[in-house]
């Protein structure tokens, strides 16, 4: 059972290895199959186990790897502690050159190169690297002399971060054919040469078989390349069990073993002397035997039967071959080798068709090689192409004297081939002369005339629609085709449109979006949306989702429910309601998990019960309690000072058993919790967590650079990298505060703790809580947090989200859904208690208030903005003073009036659009109704209040809706805005 476990966990132990490793071949990736290494004068070639390797030794070209597969290989060696390195090659010539190189183009500094050095014994291999003293170092592995015996080798160099007497480098183990062959230590760590001190991506040079910088090339590789890779996340001896490894075990095997030596004896003088005659005698007897074939050679000379017969005289051998008599043989003679370019046995002689055996000419560029008896022919190359023809015989001339076409770069000619308003684009053996540009005719081999478009005085000049006006761009050079007002269509084609939504009334015969017909004739719907896809656009579609139930009555108007199930009886069906079984007219669901609040038996999502959880709709797992008070950490207005009752008089979110009531720097933030005090900063963002505001922190992000010249403010980036040289670290470029949503998203980019608009968690106040016979505010949240509702008609309240803001933006649409009441609707800003806040209050039309005390109010329609400054706070002194316009001492300033005293209408849409710049004191409202503006402020200046929440505002009117709500930080002054 033991076995079987270690089993299945060494099993997935290489599994989990396996689909992590990860190898770079840099052969592969510079030539990809879309190009041809004779482009480069590269030849391919084959290994002895006929496998594809590269010849580099007649390249010419720079052969440069593209900057994306440099961007992979340095985040790589970055975010490794160990690398290796692999290749296997042939040495032709010493020395072997460079096998890769990254240089940096401008200051001509190496940050990683490989290269070999030297002849025969002399031989080393020489790793080069970028030091932290922004120098090049070298290590120089010795004693590889074996690389030049012309033979295939496979070289393995692993690269180890380890720690040095506190500090990082890397050890550097050489490994030739499998076997260890030494290890040296760098000066500082391989995986920083990229980091340090930051390098532009686009200034790197990364090349193959050769070094340089700009144009020039050297130090080429004099040899064959068959791999040459950076593997990652993979084991060393995973590496050095390959193929290669297993062929030279298998050579050691059957090389002859040198003969033991298992006693030495040692030569005396008697011996010596003795072996000394024996080779004398030795000599005598051999010169003997040569004077008595000397004296047998002359006789056989002599012998007239003994002399060997003429057979050559028959010409025997094939024109061209020398004939030898030979009594020897059978025929008595023997022929010599055939001539070259043939091959036979001398007598007979056949043709060697080196076309066939050898392919020498560029057949990639469609010469056609001819063969010779003897010989062969390759004609001339082809047009566009430059190279010789050649004329040779034999294998061996064909096999190392192949043709070589290289094309001709017809577009470096002068003078050029193409118009110079065209581009001139090379091919393979040709070229092509783009078209001649927009506003320009002719043909581009020759020359483009200029043409002149929207001329007045030329109709033919007027390329557009005749209910389009033609735009003249460039001096005439271009143009833009505009469908005049009442019209629509891509300016080419334009049709009526009776809605001005962009989308004309019938289909226009062109393919561009905006020749589409419009899918609400009556109706602008510039989207175009069509959720049952019935080409009748939303906006003017009675039936949404297409189940045959009008909207108007369809319980779930947005999903197909054609049998309208309705279990619980509220206003929501069954297909659609988050909780079917229980009535929740507002869908309201804090954590986003799809069931309903009302049903959900854990509110937060935060895996307590409700029932248990201190906190029940603020996530809180680990159910913090410092004071002890039942209330959780995360939704204690006191987390410090035990107040179970949570009580806040005055709104500010700060419980009354720790609240000092001040504020000395008039943030709005109390002294008691504010995380910067004596510096203004009312949105309390700490990006680091480390109690400190990011307004008073030198390190916003703790990373060890200062915020003054950090080019990643709120993400950690120590090394300051900046691949494209933009100014913005590569951590948070695209993301300024690292909260994984891009800043074009990011309700808050310069806070990694806001993402998007949120009103889930309403702060609800009462701002005249004494009143008997009222009835209390009824706010409730969809599950969306973007749509919030008050139901009652009631005294005056606010509802404000969590968030602290600075500068905002906040937008979305109002409506009131009754046709019986008109009174106070409206929004609120900088809300930093409920005695100082910003309100934007819309009364429906003129009204005296029916409570005379504290003093008569009276209400003007229109919209008014006031600063709420209230000394008495809640209650009848400053309810009264919200309906009534204008100023009231000591409780409300009033700095907008609308002059033209517009009210709301009942049961319309009103988009409205709120900027607040409390740095300079900024604030503007424009409203909108069916694209039309019915309310724009303009620029208003008031300094008041420094900034604090957004939210709602209602007094004595019931049936409000604000939805499509958004709120976005922004400190942006409009590019309109002139300071008075």
């Amino acid at each position: 059972m033991k076995e079987q476990m270690l089993l299945l966990i060494l099993l997935v132990v290489s599994c989990w290895k396996s689909t992590n490793a990860l190898e770079i071949n840099l052969l592969s990736s510079v030539f990809k199959k879309s190009v041809n290494p004779l482009d480069y004068y590269v030849r391919t070639v084959f290994t002895p186990e006929r496998r594809k390797a590269f010849l580099f030794g007649n390249a010419i070209k720079i052969i440069r790897a593209d900057e994306e597969l440099l961007n992979e290989l340095i985040i790589n060696i970055e975010s490794s502690t160990e690398f290796i390195i692999k290749t296997r090659f042939r040495i032709f010539r010493s020395p072997g050159g460079v096998l890769f190189s990254i240089a940096h183009r401008q200051r001509k500094l190496f940050l990683l190169e490989l290269s070999s050095k030297g002849s025969g014994d002399q031989t080393k291999l020489i790793f080069k690297y970028r030091s932290t003293n922004d120098t090049t170092e070298a290590v120089v592995f010795k004693e590889v002399g074996s690389l030049v015996d012309r033979g295939y080798h496979t070289v393995v160099i692993r690269i180890t971060d380890v720690k040095e007497r506190g500090r990082k480098i890397s050890a550097l183990s050489l490994f030739v054919d499998c076997q260890f062959a030494g290890r040296v230590d760098t000066k500082s760590a391989i995986s920083d040469i990229f980091s340090y001190r930051g390098t532009l991506l686009s200034l790197l040079d990364f090349r193959i078989a050769q070094r340089g910088f700009g144009s020039r090339s050297n130090s080429k590789w004099r040899g064959a390349i068959e791999t040459l890779s950076f593997i990652f996340k993979r084991p060393l001896d995973s590496v050095l069990g390959g193929p290669d490894c297993e062929n030279v075990v298998k050579e050691r095997v059957k090389a002859p073993q040198p003969p033991e030596i298992n006693d030495i004896t040692v030569i005396t003088h008697e011996v010596a002397s003795e072996l000394m005659g024996l080779i004398r005698d030795i000599r005598y007897d051999l010169s003997m035997q040569v004077a008595e074939i000397k004296y047998l050679r002359r006789l056989v000379e002599n012998c007239q039967m003994c002399r060997v017969q003429d057979f050559c005289r028959f010409k025997p051998c094939f024109p061209g071959v020398p004939c030898f008599n030979d009594p020897s043989t059978v025929q008595g003679f023997e022929c010599g080798e055939c001539p070259l370019g043939m091959v036979g046995d001398g007598i007979n002689c056949t043709d060697v068709d080196e076309c066939q055996e050898e392919d020498p000419c560029a057949g990639d560029v469609k010469v056609i090689c001819q063969n010779r008896s003897p010989g062969y022919w390759c004609p001339p190359c082809p047009k566009g192409y430059s190279g010789q023809q050649i004329h040779g015989i034999g294998l061996y001339f064909a096999r190392n004297n192949k043709q070589i076409c290289v094309d001709i770069d017809e577009c470096a000619e002068t003078p050029p081939k193409c118009a110079a308003q065209s581009k001139c684009n090379n091919s393979p053996g040709s070229y092509e002369c783009s078209p001649c540009p927009e506003g320009f005719t002719g043909d581009p081999r020759h020359a483009c005339y200029h043409l002149s478009y929207c001329d007045p005085n030329d109709p033919r000049s007027n390329p557009c629609s005749q209910h389009a006006k033609c735009i003249r761009l460039q001096s005439g050079r271009t143009y833009e085709c505009e469908c005049r007002t009442g019209y629509s269509g891509n300016g080419h084609f334009c049709g009526e449109d009776g809605d001005l939504d962009g989308f004309p009334d019938v289909e226009l015969n062109c393919t561009d979006k905006m020749c589409r017909k419009d899918n609400c004739l009556q109706i602008p719907n510039p989207d175009q949306k069509d959720l049952d896809k019935d080409e009748i656009g939303d906006e003017c579609d009675n039936d949404l989702d297409g189940d045959n139930v009008n909207n108007d009555v369809d319980n779930c108007p947005r999903h197909y429910n054609a049998e309208q199930r309705n279990t619980d009886g509220d206003p929501f069906g069954d297909e659609c309601d988050n909780c079917p079984y229980v009535t929740n007219k507002f869908q309201g669901d804090i954590d986003k998990d799809g069931i309903g609040d009302v049903c959900d038996k854990d509110v937060d999502g935060d895996g307590v019960l409700n029932s248990q959880d201190n906190c029940p709709v603020i996530y809180n797992p680990q159910q913090e309690d410092r004071d002890g008070d039942t209330v959780g950490d995360k939704c204690d207005n006191c987390p410090s000072v035990m107040n179970s009752r949570q009580i806040d008089r005055d709104g500010d979110g700060l419980g009354n058993n720790c609240d000092i009531n001040r504020d000395d720097d008039n943030d709005g933030v109390d002294d008691m919790i504010d995380n910067c005090r004596g510096v203004t900063n009312p949105d309390q963002i700490d990006n680091d967590l480390d109690q400190k505001g990011d307004a008073c922190d030198d390190d916003d992000d703790d990373d060890g650079v200062p915020d003054r010249i950090d080019n990643c403010q709120l993400v950690p980036n120590p090394t300051q990298r900046d691949l494209n040289g933009n100014g913005l670290g590569d951590p948070c470029d695209g993301d300024f505060d690292g909260d994984k949503i891009p800043d074009y998203e990011d309700a808050c980019s310069i806070n990694h703790h806001v993402t998007h608009t949120d009103f889930t968690n309403l702060m609800k106040i009462e701002l005249s809580p004494n009143e008997r016979q009222s009835k209390p505010l009824i706010w409730a949240v969809d599950g969306t947090g973007t749509q919030v509702s008050e139901e009652e008609n009631s005294d005056p309240g606010i509802a404000v989200g969590n968030v602290r803001f600075n500068g905002v933006d906040f937008n979305g649409t109002l409506r009131v859904a009754t046709r019986h009441d008109d009174d106070f609707v409206g929004l609120v800003f900088s809300y930093q208690s409920n005695r100082r806040f910003y309100v934007i209050s819309w009364k429906q039309d003129d009204q005296v208030y029916w409570e005379v005390k504290p003093f008569r109010a009276t209400a003007k329609k229109g919209i008014h903005i006031k600063l709420v400054d209230s000394k008495t706070g809640p209650g009848f002194d400053l309810r009264n003073a919200l309906w009534h316009s204008g100023d009231t001492d000591g409780e409300i300033k009033e700095i907008w009036r609308d002059r033209n005293k517009r009210g709301w209408k009942d049961e319309t849409d009103y988009e409205f659009r709120l900027i607040h710049r409390p740095s300079i004191g900024l604030i503007k409202l424009v409203v909108y109704a069916e694209g039309e503006v019915v309310v724009d402020t303009g620029y208003i200046i008031d300094k008041t209040l420094k900034g604090g929440k957004v939210g709602m505002y209602v007094f004595s009117q019931g049936k409000v809706l604000w939805k499509n709500l958004s709120y976005r930080c922004s400190e942006t002054i409009p590019e309109d805005y002139q300071a008075l």
